[in-house]
């Protein structure tokens, strides 16, 4: 059974802070465990948070979305935003004593799959990962 989740937010200061209060509800309905809770959470407020630094004024004005699909024991999260593409750093050019790309590295060892693409003015981060004892239907109250 495959489970779907989607949100979009406004472009804001709070973005990181509104897709985690998001992610954690999910976390809790279809009962992640603690640690892949919290990785997921890093991961996507990193990704939360280099849209908001790295996004030119003449973007903010688009909506950031976020999807969520479970299938089985994996997790895809889906991040996507209207505009310019980004350069990532390759894992082999991030010194640890650099804050400048850290947070990919961190992003590539904490999940199964990262994966970015920028076509036609939007920008998909896909961050994958397999959750052990993952329930695709929630939790019932």
């Amino acid at each position: 059974m495959i489970s779907t989740h989607s949100l979009q937010l406004p472009f804001s200061p709070e973005l990181a802070d509104q897709g985690n209060v998001w992610l954690r509800r999910l976390s809790q309905r279809h009962q992640f465990d603690q640690q892949a809770a919290f990785q997921l959470g890093v991961c996507l407020a990193e990704a939360l948070n280099n849209i908001s630094q790295h996004t030119p004024a003449c973007s903010q004005q688009n909506l950031v979305s976020l999807r969520c699909q479970i299938e089985h024991r994996w997790l895809t999260l889906e991040v996507r935003h209207q505009a310019p593409a980004y350069t990532l750093p390759g894992t082999e050019s991030v010194a640890l004593e650099d804050e400048s790309g850290r947070g990919w590295l961190i992003m590539q060892q904490w999940l199964s799959s990262v994966e970015y693409q920028h076509h036609q003015g939007c920008n998909l981060l896909l961050l994958r990962k397999q959750i052990y004892g993952l329930s695709p239907e929630p939790a019932s109250s």
